[in-house]
């Protein structure tokens, strides 16, 4: 009889062990970078989903199970024994739990024992959820999370009321995606750009239509932007230069081209490789779809609206 007592104080110590082992902490990821691994078919990520609303409560009632078998094992040794001999038992077995828990020798055990239980928990858990989450703590400790991707980041900043202004938010957001960037995303449509032809004559007319325009340099074309012969400078047909009779005399070299498709920062380092500042836009078509200058990039880095008006006035 005392062999059976004993076997099964020793086999509730063990099970308060191995409660004890259980872990229901939370991923250190938030739950926007949870959902987007999710959606990438991570599924760790979609079972941290799963599981999160539930840690609160799984966490409570691991507490309850811990207090229950520890009444039953005191409640077991004290009722067989003198009550003071089943206080030392009771001791006694407490100081050898506490030292296996210590030498983490039951902590695989407890680990694969969990990830074998807690599906089963979980759907008990949700079933019985109006009762089981009274046992959740009232008061849980404000947790850390770490910022598991740039995308998160910018959702955060996106959302912060307390800390940025607007304006340092949209600096912070455009550097943060500026990488993502292309050279369409900013570019001047091929519809926006102020065009005149090499053909005609500068004189009041082309002049006056110019200034109508309100722009400082045009691309100068031969009846359309497929045929792009260069740039032309306000300045430079305003000069009263004799030579100049008609547009295509005053056109300065083709703006170099960059690809539609290109990431925005290719505009930095074009610019310092040719020292231009104004770029033709083509699609792998070779075919013109737009303009962009240095400073629509360094616009949108600096988080500020680009402002096509001085993309068109831009200096090439």
């Amino acid at each position: 009889m005392e062999i059976l007592i004993l076997a099964s104080a020793i086999s509730l110590a063990g099970a308060i062990a191995l409660i004890r082992g259980f872990q229901f902490a939370p991923s250190e990821l938030s739950e926007f970078e949870l959902a987007r691994r999710a959606d990438e078919g991570d599924g760790t990520a979609a079972y941290e989903l799963y599981r999160r609303p539930l840690l609160p409560t799984l966490s409570g009632l691991r507490s309850f199970k811990i207090v229950l078998l520890t009444s039953l094992l005191a409640t077991l040794l004290v009722a067989t024994h003198e009550w003071w001999i089943g206080l030392l038992l009771l001791l006694a077995i407490w100081l050898a739990t506490e030292l296996t828990i210590a030498k983490g020798w039951l902590a695989s055990a407890a680990h694969g024992l969990q990830r074998f239980l807690e599906p089963r928990i979980i759907t008990t858990v949700r079933h019985a959820s109006s009762v089981l989450k009274h046992l959740a703590p009232h008061h849980a400790a404000l947790r850390a999370q770490a910022i598991g991707s740039r995308e998160e980041l910018v959702e955060v900043i996106t959302h912060d009321t307390r800390f940025l202004t607007a304006a340092e938010k949209a600096r912070v957001q455009s550097a943060l995606t500026f990488d993502d960037l292309k050279v369409v995303d900013v570019m001047v449509a091929r519809d926006k750009i102020a065009t005149v032809d090499v053909k005609e004559t500068v004189g009041p007319v082309l002049l006056d239509k110019l200034h109508k325009d309100g722009h400082r340099i045009f691309v100068a074309v031969k009846k359309d932007l497929d045929h792009i012969q260069g740039l032309l400078y306000m300045r430079d047909v305003t000069s009263g230069h004799p030579e100049i009779k008609t547009v295509a005399d005053a056109t300065r070299p083709l703006a170099p081209r960059v690809s539609q498709d290109a990431p925005l920062s290719e505009i930095l380092s074009a610019a310092l490789l040719t020292g231009k500042q104004l770029f033709i836009v083509i699609d792998e078509k070779n075919d013109v779809k737009g303009l962009i200058t240095l400073a629509d990039a360094l616009a949108r880095l600096n988080g500020s609206p680009v402002q096509r008006e001085l993309a068109l006035n831009a200096e090439a």
